[in-house]
């Protein structure tokens, strides 16, 4: 459920590219960022707390001020979990005709009996 903890064991095993990159984080009301120079200022980054669901407390950031201001307002969220920065992902044209509103996801489920290394159903 910790989304710092899976991006670092994303990027630490082999998975970097298939995860939004990761530029930093807020702890304790402290902003620690690894941007590249002048990044911040040409496009829009995501901030999420770095436990919960269904977006959440997620939000849409273009400026060290404002992550600045989050850092500073929503100490209550913070201090719970601190938060994750990442990269904006933008979605495919398609996925945006099912719903321009988020980042649409797909699941997959796959389920496995523990004697057959098959999947019983996926």
């Amino acid at each position: 459920d910790d989304k710092l903890t899976f991006a670092r064991f994303a990027e630490d095993n082999g998975f970097a590219d298939w995860v939004p990159v990761r530029y930093g984080s807020i702890t304790n009301g402290i902003v620690t960022l690894d941007v590249p120079e002048g990044l911040l200022t040409t496009r829009s980054f995501i901030v999420k707390p770095r436990v919960g669901k269904q977006g959440t407390g997620v939000s849409v950031v273009s400026s060290a001020e404002e992550l600045d201001f989050i850092a500073s307002t929503r100490r209550d969220w913070v201090a719970r979990s601190g938060w994750i920065v990442q990269e904006r992902v933008e979605q495919h044209q398609y996925a945006s005709q099912i719903f321009p509103g988020s980042l649409n996801t797909l699941r997959i489920l796959t389920i496995q009996e523990n004697t057959n290394s098959r999947p019983l159903i996926a």
